[in-house]
Formats: C-alpha cells, sequence, structure tokens
C-alpha cells in the first residue's frame, strides 16, 4: 500500500474492532435499514434470481457490512472500481439511516484487464496480473505482454501522459516501441529509472537478441527428477497443475528444445537451461 499511499498520513483500521462487537440485535436494526427489493437491484444478485440461481441471505451481509464501515469510519468520500458501484452507493444510504446530515461522494475508478486483455486484473486471476511487488524485471516483462488492444487504456489509466497523441502514435508506429516506453515509465514509478533501465536492457536481449538474462538462478540435483516436481521447486508455477496447463501450452524448454510429456524425467549429461513462460529461467546444473 505505501507503494501508492502516503501511509505515513493515513490511518489505518480494521473493520472487526466494531462488526465482530455487534450484538444479534444490533445486526437486525442494520439489515432492517434495506429492503429486499433494494438489495436485487444489485446486478449479479437480479441475475442470479433471474436464471433461478440460490441466493443465500448471508450474502446480503457483506454489502452492508461494508457500507456499515463507512458509518464507523464516518467516511466524507468512498472510492471503489466500478464493479462496486451498488455497495459504495449502500453506504450512503446507511451513512443517512443513521443519522449522517451529508452522506460519503463515491468516486468509482474504471477496471483494467489483466495481461490476457480479457479478465479484470484481479487476485482471482493470478497469472495475468501485474503486481506492486514484482520485481522491475518482471514488472516490465508483463507489462510487454499487454496485448497492443490495451496500450491506449494503460497509458491512459497508469500514467500522467497526455493519452491525446497515443492513437495516432499507434497507427504510425510499431506499437512495440509504445509499449516500451509504457513499460519503462510505470517500471521506474515503482523502482526508479535504473533499475526500469536494467530490465528494459535485459528484456531487449532475452527477447529481441535471443539472449539469457544475466541474473539467471542455478540449481543443483535436479537430474532424475519429474519436470512438474522441478517446476514446483524452482517456485516457476504453485503447483503440478499449473506446471501440467504450461507444458500443454508448450510453455515449458529445456535447452530451447519444448518439453510435452508432463511426466518427463529430467537427465542432466551437461548443464542445461530451462525456461518456464516467457521470462522464467534457471541454469541446471549436472
Amino acid at each position: 500500500m505505501s507503494k501508492v499511499v502516503d501511509v505515513s498520513k493515513a490511518e489505518v483500521v480494521n473493520n472487526a474492532d466494531w462488526l465482530h462487537k455487534m450484538s444479534f440485535l444490533e445486526l437486525l436494526q442494520l439489515a432492517g435499514k434495506i429492503t429486499v427489493a433494494q438489495m436485487m437491484t444489485r446486478d449479479d444478485f437480479a441475475k442470479r434470481y433471474a436464471e433461478g440461481k440460490p441466493i443465500s441471505v448471508h450474502e446480503f451481509f457483506y454489502p452492508l457490512m461494508q457500507a456499515y464501515d463507512s458509518v464507523e469510519i464516518d467516511a466524507d468520500i468512498e472510492f471503489g472500481g466500478t464493479d462496486q458501484r451498488f455497495n459504495n452507493l449502500l453506504g450512503r444510504d446507511i451513512q443517512a439511516a443513521y443519522g449522517k446530515k451529508y452522506p460519503q461522494l463515491v468516486m468509482l475508478l474504471p477496471l483494467i484487464e489483466g495481461t490476457d486483455g480479457v479478465v479484470k486484473m484481479s487476485k482471482t486471476h493470478p497469472e495475468h496480473c501485474i503486481s506492486l511487488t514484482d520485481s522491475a524485471k518482471d514488472m516490465f516483462g508483463k507489462l510487454m505482454s499487454i496485448p497492443d488492444t490495451l496500450i491506449e487504456k494503460y497509458y491512459e489509466l497508469l500514467t500522467d501522459v497526455d493519452t491525446r497523441g497515443i492513437k495516432s502514435r499507434l497507427e504510425s508506429s510499431n506499437p512495440r516501441d509504445i509499449k516500451m516506453q509504457l513499460a519503462s515509465m510505470i517500471t521506474a514509478e515503482y523502482h526508479g529509472a535504473d533499475s526500469a533501465q536494467k530490465a528494459q536492457d535485459e528484456f531487449i536481449n532475452v527477447f529481441s537478441n535471443k539472449g539469457l538474462p544475466d541474473d539467471m538462478p542455478e540449481a543443483n540435483g535436479m537430474g532424475g527428477k519429474n519436470i512438474l516436481d522441478v517446476l514446483v521447486e524452482l517456485g516457476f508455477v504453485p503447483s503440478r497443475g499449473e506446471g501440467k496447463r504450461l507444458i500443454a501450452g508448450g510453455g515449458v524448454k529445456l535447452d530451447d528444445k519444448k518439453i510435452a510429456d508432463p511426466s518427463y524425467t529430467i537427465n542432466l549429461a551437461n548443464d542445461a537451461i530451462l525456461q518456464a513462460g516467457k521470462r522464467k529461467y534457471a541454469r541446471l546444473l549436472k
């Protein structure tokens, strides 16, 4: 959080401090301040109801609890993604019900798609996320992997660049060059200009010049092991299942030769370079 918020000036609270102390009577009083009809205007509830899918009563309490947070901290403004519109606006209603004369303003921010260009960037789809805590190399590489259709949106939402000329530049220039400028700019914001430049140089070396990363880790004792176990042990994938999917997609190579069989056993006559996906490399020592 400190990468985007000055936490030295922020008050951090835990809503368990008030929610855990609520009596059953207080909970009923909170629930009594909104109707089922109001709840059913929330898009996902309305859709599931129309499709005949079950909606548990306890699901109504999530937006209610979030709204009650606004009461407890006496919020004047609540920020949220556009997918939080109902929950944020409900905070206004609940504040008014508890006597706040001027309920909070709501500021909604557009969602951004992840590296696949389709699903929103979220913890639900970590494989498409660019994390604020990613290394400079990973952040730069992931930004370079976004589809060209997202370049303009990323410039608009993630930089201070005047985007009025981006579309014409994309039409007259190589999108890869514009994307590299974008990746460098965002990486520098979170890691500094020197780290961004190093990440760019390494990206060019690896992907443009077909070189290998300078800081490739080395691993001993991998000979005789199953490829899935090696991928998990090196931290290249979180599970054997993810390893199988990566292999099925042609994303695993040993000395630049694709491994197609998840039951493959690594045999090392010499040191070998293992590649997983576009950005993960390791030198396997004999």
